[in-house]
């Protein structure tokens, strides 16, 4: 695994939040929820990614029917 300490704050987002949508794509909804968490503390708020992170996030919270857990 690639570690985090060379890495940008934005390379660890785009880390954390690819490793997400993968586990998410295997079945590992709450697994990629986690790696959705971590790659949200590292993304900038005013960005693309941002929102990507938070769409995928919410789809987690969704297919776990977590709803109290989406945000609006």
């Amino acid at each position: 695994e690639l570690g985090d300490a060379k890495l940008s704050n934005v390379e660890k987002a785009l880390k954390y939040n690819l490793k997400g949508v993968t586990l998410f794509n295997m079945g590992e909804v709450q697994k990629s929820i986690l790696n959705f968490e971590v790659a949200e503390k590292y993304t900038p708020k005013d960005s693309q990614l941002y929102s990507q992170v938070h769409l995928n996030m919410a789809s987690g919270h969704y297919m776990m029917n977590q709803y109290n857990e989406l945000k609006s």
